[in-house]
């Protein structure tokens, strides 16, 4: 509002010199509502975010956004809020390392963020505000990303497009501490619960119980990728491991922070990749898995039966 951000042609005021392309569409010169409102990258993420948008008449950031505050609830005016922001995030990432997401996982971060908002905020006598317009809001799938904090609640989908569910992928690590070699298994089911396939992979050096399973974690969603899944809610038994996926930030200078991050950039490969918590006793099949690698000198994968004998 206050056309403050750093976009090239303010840079230019402030005398710094600099190529006054815009990083996104590579067409025009960049102020604040071509990088927020006008580009054609960005027009893409507003046609895609099912938000009654009005008629640009303005080149003026501020009065498009009035006119916003005089047409949209405040539920809709949230989402308007939390797509700018990364909308401004993914320029900054097209400048700094010359890459930019799909528009449809701009938006899906976006609702992703907006609703854990929303329930940070949430009262006990207040119905949540992501329940109250839900027409407004865009059917989109949440970012592996943002996973963990969205990790009770599946996808939403276009009913027209009758997408399957996602799939449910059981896994479990391995860990000797005599010789500090670590296994993983995985067990993946359809929505229901029917068993599709299973992988474990056989020893590698490792230093603690909680990096046997980030690095379990980070083999199965490697499997998960090279499989071309999409779509799916993985099972743990390590509340500990959850709990430093679903932290803003990671150590990464060390072998464990290294096995997380990868972590990360697997989920992140994703379409849509929930991370949650089981108990042990309804893990038995991931773990005898686990188990069992040690046996075993190669990854090992079951496509129709699970024989592990």
């Amino acid at each position: 509002m206050s056309n403050i951000l750093p976009t090239t042609t303010n840079l230019l005021i402030k005398r710094v010199e600099i190529d006054l392309t815009c990083a996104m569409c590579g067409l025009r010169h960049e102020d604040i509502m071509h990088s927020l409102v006008l580009c054609d990258y960005v027009k893409a993420i507003w046609s895609q975010s099912s938000l009654p948008i009005p008629q640009i008449v303005t080149n003026v950031f501020n009065e498009w956004f009035g006119t916003l505050l005089d047409v949209l609830d405040s539920d809709a005016i949230l989402f308007a809020a939390a797509i700018l922001y990364n909308i401004w995030r993914a320029r900054n990432e097209a400048v700094w390392n010359a890459y930019l997401p799909m528009p449809k996982k701009v938006l899906a971060t976006a609702l992703a963020v907006m609703k854990a908002w929303q329930r940070l905020h949430a009262t006990t006598d207040q119905p949540s505000a992501a329940h109250q317009h839900p027409t407004l809001l865009p059917h989109v799938t949440i970012p592996a990303s943002s996973a963990v904090l969205m990790q009770q609640q599946p996808p939403p989908q276009h009913a027209e497009d009758h997408l399957p569910q996602p799939r449910r992928c059981h896994t479990d690590a391995g860990y000797h501490p005599s010789t500090m070699t670590a296994t993983a298994g995985a067990v993946l089911f359809t929505h229901t619960g029917n068993y599709i396939s299973a992988f474990c992979a056989p020893p590698q050096s490792c230093f603690s119980p909680l990096m046997a399973d980030a690095m379990a974690c980070k083999e199965v969603l490697s499997w998960l990728k090279n499989r071309g899944e999409q779509s799916v809610n993985l099972f743990t038994d390590c509340q500990t491991l959850l709990s430093y996926l679903s932290s803003a930030t990671i150590q990464a200078r060390s072998y464990l922070g290294y096995a997380l991050e990868d972590c990360r950039n697997y989920l992140n490969m994703l379409d849509y990749c929930s991370v949650n918590f089981i108990s042990r006793s309804q893990n038995t099949l991931a773990h005898t898995l686990a188990a069992a690698a040690f046996n075993y000198t190669v990854p090992m994968y079951w496509d129709n039966v699970l024989t592990l004998f």
